[in-house]
C-alpha cells in the first residue's frame, strides 16, 4: 500500500511539472510579459531565464517519472520549488506588480491561494523524500 502511494505521488508531481511546462510553452508570450512586468527580473534575461525553468521543469519532470536518481531528483524538486515559492512571496512583498509572475500556471487563484498550492506541493516533496528512504525498489 505504502509504495503505490509513493509511486502514484511521484506521479502527482511529476504530472504538476509536465503541466508547468505545458502551460509556460502554449502561453511562451503571456509568460514572458508577466515575468517582464516584474521588478525583480531584469528584462534582458527573459528568454533565457524561460528556457532554463522549462529545462529545469523537463529534467525534474522525467527523472521523477522514471525514478532516475530518485533522491537526488526530490531534492532538486524541493529546491526548485521553494525557490519559485520565495520569489512569489518577494514579488508580492517587495514589487509593485501585484500577482505571481507565473504566466497562468495557477491563473485565477488568489494569493493567498497560490502560496498554499505551492506549500502544499513542497510538503509532498519532503513526504516523499522521507518516504524514498524507506522504499525498496522491486
Amino acid at each position: 500500500m505504502r509504495r503505490i502511494l509513493y509511486k502514484s505521488c511521484l506521479c502527482f508531481l511529476s504530472l504538476f511539472y509536465i503541466y508547468s511546462v505545458s502551460i509556460i510553452m502554449f502561453n511562451n508570450d503571456s509568460f514572458k510579459m508577466k515575468l517582464a512586468q516584474s521588478e525583480l527580473i531584469n528584462n534582458n534575461r527573459i528568454d533565457i531565464l524561460t528556457i532554463i525553468l522549462v529545462l529545469i521543469q523537463v529534467f525534474i519532470s522525467c527523472f521523477l517519472f522514471f525514478e532516475v536518481k530518485i533522491k537526488k531528483t526530490l531534492i532538486a524538486s524541493f529546491f526548485f520549488l521553494l525557490f519559485v515559492t520565495l520569489y512569489l512571496l518577494a514579488l508580492n512583498e517587495f514589487s509593485l506588480f501585484n500577482g505571481c509572475s507565473c504566466g497562468g500556471i495557477f491563473d485565477g487563484l488568489e494569493y493567498h491561494q497560490h502560496v498554499f498550492v505551492n506549500l502544499s506541493i513542497i510538503f509532498l516533496n519532503i513526504l516523499l523524500l522521507i518516504l524514498s528512504k524507506f522504499e525498496i525498489t522491486v
